[in-house]
């Protein structure tokens, strides 16, 4: 039976996005729980499917890839036809089905000129329309010069692919080396900014929506400030914003809300103290993963003696 999230859970969903093996001592001092109670609903965020899977996935940064965000129209009703269509082109990695026939993709491009050719496949294969993409903006690298992942890096990295709150010790179980060095070598890729770990979330698991804001700007003002007012205004129903390098103007925000009136109240309060020409908002009525050519490029090295 699906059910709506209160204010604690939607915090700790936001800091699973951003580090899924975040140890519950440190999520429970910050929610000011214990760490059975942390325990508990992550189990329960998880066997009520608000949580489908948690995720290792090497970084942008580590293979040097580009990521894009495309918005743009469809026929496309279910997350099935969804995913069939676009896993035909290797880079998509994620879609979101809103209302209208409003469809969202984001992909992972192996070098920014494959683009033409991505956005060529969306109108031609799946029958997008009306596209509009944007080029996020990537953290810069930890270090100047990325190390190199072995063959039980991977192997670690393939184990936590989609249960990335595995144990040290199931880890280092599954793959037959010592737990110490499951634990260096994973605390080395995250220092090292070469993995990251998250979670996929599902929409259709809770009465809660999932909304998608495009912002865009008319003026020049401090977009900073107002996104960090809007964070401390909203909180913690606003999950992030995102903005990308070829669209200055445009802004979006991922905001997890009750129902349609705090959708309205949040699209207000952006009209209200942003400089903006336009707020959009779009429930998302289905969201999934799409398995890509990076995450077969962990399981391929993961099987390759030397991770060549």
């Amino acid at each position: 039976m699906t059910r709506s999230l209160d204010e604690t859970d939607i915090v700790l969903i936001q800091m699973l996005l951003e580090d899924s093996r975040r140890p519950e001592r440190q999520v429970a001092e910050f929610l000011e729980l214990t760490t059975e109670e942390v325990r508990q609903r992550i189990s329960s965020l998880h066997k009520d499917g608000l949580i489908k899977t948690f995720i290792a996935r090497l970084t942008p940064s580590y293979l040097r890839s580009v990521n894009v965000f495309i918005v743009g129209r469809c026929d496309i009703t279910s997350l099935e036809e969804a995913r069939t269509k676009l896993g035909k082109n290797d880079v998509s990695s994620w879609t979101g089905i809103g209302r209208g026939s409003r469809i969202y993709v984001a992909a992972s491009l192996r070098r920014l000129m494959h683009l033409d050719h991505y956005l060529m496949f969306l109108r031609e294969e799946v029958g997008m329309q009306d596209l509009t993409f944007g080029i996020r903006s990537g953290k810069p690298d930890v270090l100047t010069e990325k190390r190199e992942l072995d063959a039980t890096d991977f192997r670690i990295l393939a184990s936590l692919r989609r249960d990335a709150r595995k144990s040290h010790f199931e880890v280092a179980e599954d793959i037959g080396v010592a737990r110490e060095d499951v634990e260096l070598r994973v605390q080395r890729m995250l220092a090292d900014g070469s993995v990251e770990f998250s979670v996929e979330l599902n929409p259709e698991a809770t009465r809660d929506i999932l909304c998608l804001f495009q912002l865009y700007r008319r003026g020049r003002g401090d977009l900073r400030k107002f996104m960090r007012d809007m964070l401390n205004l909203h909180s913690p129903h606003i999950l992030f914003f995102n903005q990308y390098r070829n669209l200055p103007d445009l802004t979006m925000a991922m905001c997890w809300v009750r129902d349609m009136g705090a959708v309205r109240e949040i699209k207000r309060s952006f009209e209200r103290h942003g400089d903006f020409h336009h707020v959009e908002a779009n429930p998302l009525l289905t969201t999934g993963m799409i398995e890509n050519w990076a995450d077969r490029l962990i399981v391929d090295k993961a099987r390759s003696p030397d991770g060549k």
